[in-house]
């Protein structure tokens, strides 16, 4: 799971080497029609990783009681150009011409123990309306502030404030 390097550092030299794996893995919040039970977790994962490596990483770096690993790959989206062609033709097929490709994505649903409960973990804090309001004056404050000094710098048109 790691890049296959050769010891950069002799041997007498004691120093930490802290070793990272080359695979990544981004928890993802359930689609609005996809009802998974609470002890499901749903992950995109490097697509070099198979259902071992996935296992393997959340149970000895986290802890996590992993029962069953399930990959999806998706296939990603074709990028077409219609423009070129007014009409369908042998060379541009029915749909237009093809000119990119997406990557593909690995999607790995993970299964822990019952008793397991995962939440999506709320990583913005809800704002009130009055208090974003507040904000927007601030920022309105301090543009207007911007915009009197280059008013009265017409000058150095272009140059920041602290350009002497």
């Amino acid at each position: 799971m790691t890049t296959r390097l050769h010891r950069l550092l002799p041997d007498g030299v004691k120093k930490t080497r802290v070793f990272l794996p080359d695979t990544w893995m981004k928890v993802l919040k359930p689609e609005k029609n996809e009802h998974l039970p609470k002890y499901m977790v749903k992950f995109a994962v490097s697509p070099e990783m198979n259902a071992d490596d996935v296992r393997e990483y959340l149970k000895k770096i986290y802890q996590l009681p992993v029962r069953e690993v399930r990959l999806e790959i998706r296939q990603g989206k074709m990028i077409r150009h219609f423009d070129e062609y007014k009409e369908p033709s042998r060379m541009a097929g029915e749909f237009g011409k093809v000119l990119d490709k997406e990557p593909d994505e690995t999607i790995a649903y993970v299964t822990m123990r019952k008793d397991f409960n995962f939440e999506f973990p709320e990583l913005f804090s809800e704002i009130t309306f009055e208090q974003e309001l507040k904000q927007l004056k601030r920022l309105q404050q301090s543009v207007d502030k911007a915009n009197e000094l280059a008013e009265t710098q017409w000058h150095r048109k272009g140059i920041p404030a602290w350009f002497n």
